[in-house]
């Protein structure tokens, strides 16, 4: 915890001084390509949080019967190694999918996206593009070794390379921003990033990357984790990308409809309110593997107890950074108009931040139901994100403000009563099939 603490803690005290040298040192129109270029850049991180925590679930629960050699691979009983290798199987086809989806896709979608505005501006923005989405695919495929070795006992080391990451990506955007620009700052730091996990990957655990190259085709063929992981997960990924598109749209809608200005102030605020929300997403990752522990032993009541608690730590977390970003924003408007007209209005800053709280408890409540290999929550979130995004596109013709309200309104009056509906009536199913109901409270914890 205190290796995820800090590497977030980084990000946090980075992310103020990265913002200030955005709104300071690029003009307001490459602002608003700045902030798309980073929504795409950090697609990778938001996988691997999002839609990788169902893999560390799954594969907590298949972490029995073997331990990690000092060669960096698994060692130990062959059926709990090759159902080790199913789930990894299920995870590559997928994230080797979306790796050459997301490239093809993005990188003409973006340079047909960007050309108005990039010849209006004299932006040259075609190689920093070209460089994050090719970065991104790249990343995108080493993903669920990550997230293997998280659900695997292996958190503090890879927190640690977090942290790496984390300072090596600050340090490059706040040196290359000032000399070369913000789009090719960003186009440094995904290559540095990815840099970074390759090397440790290779370094830390040569073993297991050789052997799930090697033996990830087979256990592909043998599905030994059977259809409902593939399903489960193909669930999971569905409902991250859904999720994904909701707060990500925002930024580029307004880039269309209103112009790159108005565009780069709604990617500050997003991005200045996503901090929050990542920070209090990363508290809550921290216990994924041990609530699909939990939930493997049935063990109900502890798993309520330790998401309840999780839940409102994060929380706090998110609603206390909220509410400094106001303050920020606030103090700003009194002392220096200048840099505080680089954001959206205090009103709508309010409104997106509450959105983060609302996206924070849908989060937690969707991690509580995936300790039980189930993916509940899908269809609240793609009817709730798809009201959303229809709305913010049909209020941003008319202005900035319009469009936040309503990408709001989506998120908090749709989307999260209706996942809260659906996870109370679920976990009181989940319950009631439970043999060990209570049994917990009255014998107490398991003796170890």
């Amino acid at each position: 915890m205190r290796l995820v603490a800090l590497s977030r803690l980084v990000a946090l005290v980075s992310a103020p001084v990265t913002l200030l040298l955005v709104a300071t040192r690029t003009s307001p129109a490459e602002q608003g390509f700045y902030f798309v270029f980073v929504n795409v850049q950090a697609i990778a991180s938001l996988f691997e949080l999002g839609v990788g925590t169902m893999l560390v679930q799954f594969t907590a629960h298949a972490s029995s019967g073997w331990q990690w050699a000092a060669r960096g691979e698994p060692t130990g009983d062959p059926i709990s190694i090759d159902l080790l290798y199913s789930v990894v199987a299920n995870a590559e086809r997928w994230f080797a999918i979306a790796a050459l989806l997301s490239t093809a896709l993005l990188l003409p979608t973006g340079i047909y996206f960007f050309e108005p505005e990039g010849a209006r501006n004299g932006i040259p923005y075609a190689l920093p593009w070209t460089v994050v989405t090719v970065a991104l695919g790249c990343y995108l495929t080493i993903v669920p070794l990550l997230c293997t070795l998280e659900g695997t006992g292996q958190l503090p080391r890879l927190q640690r390379m977090r942290l790496m990451q984390a300072i090596a990506t600050a340090v490059t955007l706040w040196v290359l921003i000032p000399i070369v620009g913000g789009l090719n700052a960003v186009a440094v730091a995904s290559v540095v990033q990815l840099a970074i996990a390759v090397v440790w990957l290779v370094g830390r655990f040569p073993g297991f990357v050789r052997r799930a190259a090697s033996r990830i085709p087979a256990a592909a063929r043998t599905e030994r984790a059977g259809s409902g992981l593939s399903r489960a997960q193909s669930r999971t990924a569905t409902a991250w990308i859904v999720g994904f598109l909701g707060p990500q749209l925002l930024s580029p809608v307004i880039f269309r409809y209103v112009g790159a200005d108005a565009g780069g102030r709604a990617g500050l605020t997003m991005a200045g309110a996503s901090a929050p929300l990542m920070i209090g997403l990363a508290w809550l990752q921290a216990r994924y593997p041990e609530y699909g522990a939990l939930a493997a032993q049935r063990e109900l009541d502890r798993l309520d107890a330790i998401s309840k608690r999780a839940t409102l730590q994060a929380l706090g977390v998110c609603v206390t950074l909220s509410l400094l970003l106001i303050v920020l924003v606030l103090a700003l408007g009194r002392f220096d108009a200048g840099l505080a007209s680089r954001f959206l209005s205090l009103p709508q800053v309010s409104a997106v931040c509450a959105t983060s709280v609302a996206y924070l408890l849908y989060h937690a409540m969707a991690a509580h139901l995936r300790a039980h290999r189930e993916e509940a929550l899908l269809w609240p979130l793609v009817l709730g994100t798809a009201a959303t995004i229809a709305a913010t596109i049909a209020f941003a013709p008319r202005g900035v403000a319009p469009a936040v309200f309503a990408y709001s309104a989506g998120v908090i009056g749709l989307l999260f009563p209706s996942s809260f509906l659906v996870f109370r009536r679920r976990r009181r199913s989940l319950r009631s099939l439970s043999p060990q109901v209570g049994s917990i409270a009255r014998e107490g914890p398991r003796k170890q």
